[in-house]
């Protein structure tokens, strides 16, 4: 799968928006993103667009190499490219979160855009 859209992370409480790439937590058992360069839990991300395509392969790599981690799971490529199709059906800019049920990676929109929340 490639896209040319991600999910940035938001910074809370003053709702501005980071410059680091987000990713679904491969253990699922956490309602939150993984911050790309850091491995932290991230509540919600907006979506942007990046102006390369990228693809599933690189994003993995990329984590893998900023968090010295080897590649342990096959499935995590099964995993970005069902959260990379996700993120294709929203707006840039629109705020999401995540939840797991029963295993399944869900996308939700929380706000249209940052301003939606800072009013």
């Amino acid at each position: 799968m490639k896209t040319k859209k991600l999910l940035v992370e938001i910074k809370l409480p003053a709702w501005k928006a980071g410059k680091q790439f987000l990713l679904p937590n491969f253990n699922k058992t956490s309602d939150s993103f993984l911050n790309i360069k850091n491995n932290k839990n991230v509540p919600y991300g907006m979506v942007v667009y990046i102006g390369v395509e990228v693809s599933s392969e690189e994003i993995l790599n990329r984590y893998l190499e900023n968090n010295s981690l080897k590649y342990e799971n096959e499935s995590y490529i099964t995993i970005i490219d069902d959260y990379l199709n996700q993120i294709n059906n929203f707006k840039i800019g629109n705020v999401l979160s995540v939840k797991y049920d029963n295993s399944n990676l869900i996308l939700k929109k929380e706000y249209e855009r940052i301003s939606e929340k800072l009013k």
